[in-house]
């Protein structure tokens, strides 16, 4: 090798590392990405059917609750969780931001996800039984 060939190696290097480097933080965002949205959902279904169970009704929004937080530990910069009761009937909301740890320096902004979870309560088995 001649040295003007050592040099355009080196300038190779300085111009492609940056390309490979911002081309594995899009493959990390965007595997996390395709992952979130089902797991919010799969949350917000397991906190419905956690509320729905329980047999206190004043303590549906704390299972429902913890059930969220426990289950998106680690994924969401934010979480948010509404539970409702409209009869025999539980909705829980689950709100998450996405985290974007592997593109901050990309100036890549969060996603929120949103899924809504709905269970019936069985008045025989969690109300009425014995």
């Amino acid at each position: 090798m001649t040295r003007h060939e050592d040099g355009s190696v080196l300038v190779e290097v300085v111009l492609y590392v940056p390309l490979v480097a911002t081309l594995i933080w899009l493959v990390l965002w965007a595997g996390t990405a395709g992952h979130t949205p089902g797991e919010v959902e799969l949350a917000a279904s397991d906190a419905a059917r956690s509320a729905a169970a329980s047999r206190d009704p004043s303590l549906r929004a704390v299972r429902a609750q913890q059930l969220a937080v426990d289950r998106l530990d680690g994924v969401c910069d934010q979480l948010g969780v509404q539970t409702s009761q409209q009869g025999q009937v539980v909705e829980v909301t689950v709100s998450c931001q996405l985290r974007t740890d592997p593109m901050r320096g990309l100036g890549v902004g969060g996603r929120t996800f949103d899924a809504t979870g709905i269970a019936t309560v069985d008045r025989f088995i969690v109300e009425g039984g014995g």
